[in-house]
């Protein structure tokens, strides 16, 4: 288990051995203003509707992020908008928060939105930012690295059916999320710890936010963006962890726990590349312009699409990965994006045995040796050397099978490394994890 990060003041943190404190503040703060970037983990975009009852209009919850870079001071972000499906849809009613704080170093200090605590969160806009909250709040001259910071909210939504967008995990390491009766919330966001729940309230794992969490980010750390498809969503990783599920998410944490890196995934189940770079040079094209807005927040991409472009029942031309991959490569250079990461395509089978072992598996059609993956790849690796993205995440050794990269890879046992032929393992995720987290090593970003 993990030993929890707390903000240690004073001697506390003199006290601390070297190997576990946050990374020195050798960069400048102050020197200039710097741009508004993912500054902390667990944030995601909102994937679905929640289904509010009749009458049950309150929620209420505290979502965990762990600071990513030294920052002097945290913005908000809420958005009013999800993708149930594949495109983005505006939210069929508003939701309202009454209060918002961020609970930090044993404090609590209110968001407000333009002076107010109150704001209303629509659609048909990418996101509404808080005012920022100064580390200077909390007697601090910035956040620390590996610090953890908590968001408690307290709000209801303006009507009944799949009305509220939701996408930030609000379960497990004191993170929680309710829904209730209106008229029986119980006002306890301007305090510290465990959120109270009235009587009648109905847990949820997910939250209607924050969908970004942002801060100056000094030059030289990382502010990570995911695009990419349910691979890289987490499907197949059921762990509960305190940055999230999935590969992309296990990266922004080193195999200690420590070394935050500020992570927003852009993902979702069945997407494809087309999904967020649909309506280039188009203004706003309705149904995909919410992503493509915040992809300035980040300094590097990774990408992973291509699982769903290329399919598994009719012949796809590889040229159908490799085209909308590099139309997403160029959105993103132009939103000011620095580093591009590009993750392989991995397997992808059907099994007589549970995957048992690589003889009972029939690679796709699409995946077999010589197909559409294997050029798609081979692409990849050329891109990088011609110098289109910078960097690229190999994941074919540690999840495909050691004697043929179009199977998964086996030990014996069922479903060790997916169980349906498309979607990592537990053991997959972590690996893949590893080396995303190795490809970051060698980035420079400013």
């Amino acid at each position: 288990m993990l030993v929890r990060r707390q903000f240690l003041a004073g001697a506390a943190l003199a006290a601390m051995p070297l190997s576990l404190r946050a990374a020195p503040l050798s960069l400048p703060l102050l020197a200039a203003v710097r741009p508004l970037r993912v500054a902390a983990t667990n944030q995601r975009i909102p994937s679905a509707f929640l289904a509010v009852n009749a009458g049950v209009l309150g929620f209420k919850y505290r979502t965990l992020h762990i600071i990513g870079a030294p920052t002097t001071e945290i913005v908000l972000g809420f958005c009013g908008w999800a993708i149930p499906s594949n495109i983005e849809i505006d939210a069929p009613a508003s939701h309202h928060y009454d209060k918002v704080a961020i609970e930090f170093a044993g404090l609590s200090v209110p968001v407000t939105f333009g002076g107010a605590r109150g704001v209303t969160i629509v659609g048909g806009v990418p996101y509404k930012l808080s005012g920022p909250v100064a580390a200077a709040a909390f007697g601090l001259a910035n956040f620390p690295r590996d610090s953890e910071m908590f968001v408690r909210a307290l709000g209801s939504v303006a009507a009944t059916g799949r009305s509220l967008p939701a996408g930030t995990i609000a379960v497990g390491f004191g993170m929680r999320m309710v829904s209730f009766p209106a008229g029986t919330a119980i006002d306890d966001i301007d305090r510290t710890g465990a959120i109270s729940a009235p009587a009648g309230a109905a847990g949820r794992t997910v939250a209607p936010g924050p969908c970004l969490v942002l801060g100056r980010v000094p030059a030289g750390y990382l502010a990570a963006i995911c695009t990419g498809d349910s691979i890289a969503d987490g499907a197949g990783d059921n762990s509960r962890l305190t940055v999230g599920k999935g590969f992309f998410n296990r990266a922004a944490i080193d195999a200690n726990g420590f070394a935050a890196i500020g992570s927003l995934n852009l993902t979702k189940f069945g997407s494809t590349a087309g999904t967020t770079t649909r309506g280039l040079g188009v203004s706003g094209a309705p149904g995909f312009r919410y992503r493509q807005a915040m992809l300035g927040f980040g300094n590097v991409l990774v990408d992973q699409y291509g699982t769903n472009t290329l399919g598994a029942v009719a012949k796809t031309p590889a040229s159908a990965v490799i085209d909308t991959s590099r139309q997403l490569w160029t959105l993103a250079r132009g939103a000011g994006i620095q580093k591009i990461v590009r993750t392989t395509l991995l397997p992808r089978t059907r099994s007589s045995n549970r995957f048992i072992d690589a003889a009972g598996q029939v690679p796709a059609v699409n995946w077999r040796e010589g197909e559409s993956r294997d050029t798609v790849n081979a692409a990849f690796v050329a891109a990088r050397a011609a110098g289109e993205i910078d960097a690229i995440a190999d994941l074919l050794p540690v999840v495909a099978d050691p004697g043929d990269s179009h199977r998964w890879r086996s030990n014996g046992t069922p479903v060790y490394s997916t169980t349906d032929g498309v979607h990592p393992s537990v053991v997959n995720a972590r690996a893949m994890g590893a080396v995303l987290r190795a490809a970051y090593a060698g980035l420079v970003v400013t």
